[in-house]
């Protein structure tokens, strides 16, 4: 005949048995859901989640003179941004800026300190100071492309050629009447 204590052990163990079997179970059934049925859209969701789709603006059109040289140009430019949220020290990170942006050291430390995602911290500058703002290898400190009108000849036929806002539209002059041929189209 079983011992009495014995056989509690052995039905307590069957007890917890049947626990991880129904455990186990459930987590299969669980991951069967989310990998087969569910599959497409927490894919859709990853994607949504990592990825979004942005529309590069193009290039604005040059303005050439009868012997083809350039009275209106567009240089490569740089725009500097920040995620706040991401700089850990806001003050050294914006000392470390100001020299080379040429910016108030306060005025980026305000920036740099708010509580949100973005922040412009300066536009229009070019490729090489990017390059040495670069190599600061600050986080939370990223560059976009972007585009600055340029007229080589300054203040030449300036009345004539007109000039383009911040937005890169014509506003004046061969800049506003022929927009819609100059302006860069998004590829």
């Amino acid at each position: 005949m079983p011992d009495p204590g014995q056989k509690k052990i052995v039905n307590r163990i069957r007890f917890i048995q049947v626990v991880l079997i129904l455990i186990l179970a459930g987590l299969g059934i669980k991951s069967f859901d989310i990998q087969i049925l569910k599959a497409d859209e927490y894919a859709r969701r990853a994607e949504n989640g990592y990825s979004r789709e942005l529309t590069i603006k193009g290039e604005r059109g040059r303005i050439l003179d009868r012997h083809w040289n350039k009275l209106g140009a567009t240089l490569d430019a740089l725009t500097v941004t920040a995620d706040p949220l991401r700089i850990e020290a806001p003050v050294k990170t914006a000392r470390a800026l100001a020299p080379f942006l040429e910016v108030d050291v306060k005025d980026l430390v305000q920036k740099l300190s708010r509580n949100s995602r973005y922040a412009l911290i300066a536009e229009n500058i070019s490729p090489d100071l990017a390059l040495k703002v670069r190599t600061l290898n600050l986080p939370g400190i990223y560059f976009q492309k972007s585009f600055k009108r340029f007229y080589p000849n300054r203040d030449l036929a300036a009345q004539v050629l007109g000039f383009t806002g911040k937005d890169d539209v014509g506003l004046e002059g061969l800049e506003f009447k022929y927009n819609d041929v100059l302006e860069g189209h998004a590829v």
